[in-house]
């Protein structure tokens, strides 16, 4: 994905939330963090999609490797949230906002197993695997984001 229009960057670290814009949860794991005399990490999301005129990400994809299929749901369940966490320090004024970039974005694991793929725009969040990744799903998921942010690749 890349073009006049975005910018494709791998490990890109995203903008804090400032504390009154954490949930309790994330606001709490802060003050654990702090306690101990540290502070919870900026967010580093795998892969950023940025608009260049806006300088605002616009869809992100976190890929998560794991060796045991038993693994799965652990592996989607932690990469939901992280995805979520980017998507609302990308957007943190606006949930309906952030929805949108989740519903642009990918989760990535090493396999599916018994999870259906994803990748149209049709559901809150985009979904493959490695496979995926290798038989053109990628290319699916760059068109459907070119569908509501203009063209990608071009």
């Amino acid at each position: 994905v890349a073009g006049d229009d975005f910018e494709v960057h791998w490990q890109r670290a995203l903008k804090p939330r400032e504390p009154e814009k954490l949930d309790p949860s994330e606001a709490l794991a802060k003050k654990l963090a702090q306690s101990i005399g540290t502070d919870t990490a900026s967010s580093r999301v795998d892969v950023a999609v940025v608009d260049r005129k806006t300088g605002k990400e616009i869809a992100h994809c976190e890929c998560k490797w794991f060796e045991s299929e038993t693994s799965a749901p652990s592996a989607v369940s932690d990469a939901c949230v992280q995805i979520t966490r980017y998507a609302m320090d990308s957007r943190p004024n606006s949930l309906g906002e952030a929805e949108s970039v989740l519903q642009d974005s990918l989760v990535v694991v090493a396999s599916r197993g018994k999870f259906a793929e994803r990748v149209d725009g049709s559901g809150p969040v985009g979904f493959t695997d490695f496979d995926g990744l290798e038989s053109g799903s990628l290319e699916k998921w760059a068109a459907a984001l070119a569908l509501r942010h203009g063209p990608v690749g071009s």
